[in-house]
């Protein structure tokens, strides 16, 4: 099943390194804890596993930011940037989301696979 994506949701590895600077964001890495341990995260991302995203999103501010230990992204005023080890979890994840009502919802194309070449 392929989850399309418009191509203005999908950004570069490039355009998340300039992302990265800014620091007005959150990334989410929707892969399970093994892959982590096994290949490496990006520095700073948060993992929900994309099993768990649908609970993690539709819980209060507080339990969101005791869980995580970051902020809840708001609905509208903040991005989210998804990704996995290719990029198939994350549309999954961003499709989540989106029912859940958020829009500043963004996928890192080729995911974690494309970030560990640009290194």
């Amino acid at each position: 099943m392929n989850i399309p994506l418009t191509s203005d949701r999908n950004i570069t590895v490039l355009q998340l390194k300039n992302m990265l600077k800014e620091r007005e964001f959150i990334i989410i890495d929707v892969r399970e804890p093994s892959e982590l341990k096994e290949s490496g995260q990006i520095f700073g991302a948060i993992n929900i596993p994309l099993g768990t995203v649908n609970e993690a999103f539709s819980m209060t501010k507080e339990d969101f930011l005791k869980k995580f230990g970051v902020e809840m992204p708001s609905v509208y005023n903040r991005n989210v940037v998804f990704h996995c080890k290719s990029g198939f979890r994350s549309r999954k994840a961003i499709h989540i989301v989106e029912s859940l009502g958020y829009r500043s919802v963004l996928n890192l194309d080729g995911g974690y696979l494309a970030w560990s070449e640009h290194k």
